[in-house]
């Protein structure tokens, strides 16, 4: 026989089936009865326990005609045509409620009322603009974004970048986020997003890299004086258009005036504009700025070569006139290096590279985010580095030919202006060769991670375009105002201009200082 314990378990589920039975219909009949039909129907959810479908166009008498037990209801639907206001006070109406969702073919803000109400934590299907439709808010008041947007506005910067952006919320969204809600479409919905909140483009070390921008209104003007001085004498000079050398320091000249039409530009719009003006025109301003810098770079490299080419021709084939530089020659060759410069400035227009990457408009960008940008930047340094190489072993040739030669007269003269030239390649490497060298460190070092950000943007930025202003600065002062026959016809200018009663004087000693230089042209050819 089965003990009295094992009868009760076989008995117990029984009892329990039959007594669920027995109750179900008290039940439902209750749930129901919450709800007054049609405008009302009332449903039990496993969840809420009893959910409200409501027909309403009057929400503020309708709920409380309608809703005999609102304690009882924690879910509600309510689909409306056009809902426009909601008025009333949901935290008496339906203090239980948890989620609510709304069906409506009209444009509805939230009241605060409905976001005051005490355990609401969903709402579904709001839709208070075009560009925001059926959003669900989500109550989280924890949630980092939910701080951010009840602040109003925001700040947002990369942890290792000076570049960042301010964050203004509308008031919708602001209000929504005040009662501890999250838009989940503003996540989700760009066109949301940008409808909701306005971003500004923001730039922490903008003031302190253009603070260091000061002594461009030092370099800025003396390039453009003293480049033009050199290319405007050369060629209105008989005596200097037919010298080879010289005609390729003009062109030198010119590329480095162009530089300092570029540095002047760049530095008096930074400083007259906010960051956000500038990001702002950028893409009007960048294109031309971009496109003059990396001309102006390209040609000075290669003029760079030339100017090396005519060295080593003339001092390694001193012995054969016909393979020297002409002033034809000069020409086609200054052609050509504008015609290849001008070719590789002109690529970011096709997509290949950017020249508004950079808020100085340079085609340099240390960063491989754009794979066609980044290729574009390297290629263009190592073109430049390349270039700059080739002197190198050219330079050593000249200079070792030079000492085995003794005292030969005329190799020992052009050894001294082989050296001035050189010193001239030297520096146009140099300071070329410094941004570069720091750019690399940094890409492919951690050595700026210890390195404030403002000092990390002068030296990537900043620095970068004074480097290269002081090259086109000195530049005229380490060749052409050495040059004894240069000096000589600004001389003579300058006392034609100031001095116009000593013109007989000047003039007897100008065809007697002709004379020796036609001479030493004639020799060296």
């Amino acid at each position: 026989m089965l003990n009295w314990k094992e009868r009760c378990m076989d008995i117990l589920p029984f009892a329990l089936f039959f007594l669920i039975n027995s109750l179900a219909p008290s039940l439902s009949t209750s749930v129901v009865e919450n709800c007054v039909t049609p405008t009302c129907i009332c449903s039990y959810d496993l969840t809420y326990n009893i959910t409200a479908t409501c027909h309403t166009k009057d929400l503020k008498n309708d709920l409380h005609r309608y809703i005999k037990r609102p304690l009882l209801i924690g879910g509600m639907k309510i689909k409306i045509g056009l809902l426009k206001i909601w008025k009333g006070n949901l935290s008496r109406e339906l203090p239980t409620l948890e989620i609510l969702s709304l069906e409506t073919r009209s444009l509805f803000a939230i009241p605060e009322h409905v976001l005051r109400s005490p355990k609401l934590q969903t709402i579904n299907g709001v839709t208070w603009s075009n560009a925001c439709e059926n959003c669900t808010l989500v109550k989280n008041e924890t949630h980092e974004n939910v701080t951010h947007l009840k602040r109003g506005t925001y700040d947002y910067y990369p942890r290792t970048r000076c570049r960042g952006s301010r964050f203004v919320v509308h008031d919708v969204s602001r209000t929504i986020a005040g009662h501890g809600f999250l838009p989940i479409c503003l996540l989700t919905n760009q066109r949301c997003f940008s409808s909701q909140i306005t971003i500004i483009p923001m730039h922490r070390c903008w003031d302190s890299a253009n603070n260091v921008l000061y002594v461009e209104y030092f370099f800025a003007p003396l390039i453009l004086v003293l480049n033009f001085i050199i290319f405007s004498t050369t060629l209105t000079a008989k005596s200097l258009k037919n010298v080879p050398t010289m005609l390729l320091v003009s062109n030198l000249a010119v590329s480095d005036f162009f530089y300092g039409v570029y540095s002047l530009v760049i530095t008096c719009l930074r400083r007259a504009m906010s960051y956000r003006n500038f990001v702002g025109a950028m893409d009007q301003l960048c294109p031309f700025l971009g496109f003059l810098w990396c001309s102006v770079q390209v040609v000075a490299a290669l003029s760079a070569l030339l100017l090396t080419a005519d060295r080593y021709v003339a001092i390694i084939f001193s012995m054969r006139p016909d393979m020297k530089f002409s002033p034809k020659s000069c020409l086609i060759s200054v052609t050509i290096s504008w015609s290849l410069a001008l070719l590789v400035a002109s690529l970011p227009f096709l997509r290949i590279g950017t020249y508004t990457s950079t808020t100085f408009c340079l085609p340099i960008q240390p960063a491989k985010g754009i794979p066609h940008s980044f290729a574009y930047s390297a290629s263009l340094v190592a073109i430049g580095i390349v270039l700059y190489i080739i002197t190198i072993p050219m330079y050593l040739h000249i200079f070792l030919h030079v000492r085995r030669s003794g005292n030969q007269m005329g190799i020992k003269r052009d050894g001294k202006l082989a050296r001035k030239i050189s010193l001239l390649v030297v520096s146009n490497f140099m300071f070329f060769l410094l941004p570069v060298f720091i750019g690399l460190i940094w890409l492919f070092t951690k050595a700026f991670d210890s390195v404030p950000l403002s000092t990390r943007e002068i030296l990537v930025g900043s620095f970068t375009i004074i480097c290269l202003s002081v090259n086109s600065f000195i530049n005229p002062l380490l060749y052409a105002f050495r040059d004894r026959r240069f000096l000589f016809v600004i001389r003579k200018r300058y006392r034609r201009v100031f001095h116009p009663n000593s013109i007989e004087v000047l003039n007897t000693t100008s065809r007697t200082e002709a004379r020796s230089n036609q001479h030493e042209m004639i020799k060296r050819r």
